[in-house]
């Protein structure tokens, strides 16, 4: 198992989100439940079928990610890392379409381990999933949260070398921060 969740990864990390794809299902057809392991695989399945653009098969596998994940999840670390990815992919597409996309974005967003890893995350995680924050608080035209989270993107994007240092997070968090304005012209 653990050699194709490197094979899959690979396949991931190479933009080839079909092998990954083919990887993962056979795994997941295995009796694993409850385990980290199955929780990764699924994971792994969610950000290749979220690569392809299939959103309504990224939806149903987020559904079944979040169900086995729980509402205060055992294994946060693999529910962060799903949020990282995931939302670094979607959360563009919530800014700039197509429509499908920015509502799997937003679904995502309100699955209740995902509210929790966000809401308690540490280190890098904390300034990304701000940035994932700010695109949710937009999305609800929040004036309130937009406030609150603009400062706190805007501190990232100088200070926090894992959003600073990284050219798609960075770009992501421009992106974000040009949507707030739009939004609410105090920014």
């Amino acid at each position: 198992m653990r050699e194709a969740m490197s094979r899959a990864t690979r396949h991931l990390s190479n933009g080839e989100y079909v092998d990954a794809m083919s990887l993962c299902r056979p795994l997941l057809e295995r009796d694993n439940y409850g385990t980290n392991a199955q929780l990764e695989v699924r994971r792994l399945l969610v950000e290749a079928l979220v690569g392809q653009g299939d959103w309504v098969g990224s939806k149903h596998e987020i559904d079944k990610f979040a169900s086995e994940a729980g509402r205060d999840p055992v294994y946060r670390a693999t529910v962060e890392f799903a949020l990282h990815n995931i939302g670094l992919t979607l959360g563009p597409y919530a800014i700039i379409g197509p429509r499908e996309a920015e509502l799997l974005f937003r679904y995502t967003m309100s699955r209740p381990c995902f509210i929790a890893v966000a809401k308690d995350a540490q280190g890098e995680y904390r300034s990304k999933f701000d940035i994932l924050s700010l695109i949710m608080a937009v999305k609800e035209q929040s004036h309130l949260e937009i406030g609150r989270l603009v400062s706190l993107v805007q501190d990232a994007m100088a200070m926090d070398e894992s959003v600073r240092d990284n050219a798609g997070w960075q770009y992501f968090a421009q992106m974000a921060l040009g949507f707030a304005q739009r939004i609410d012209k105090r920014f």
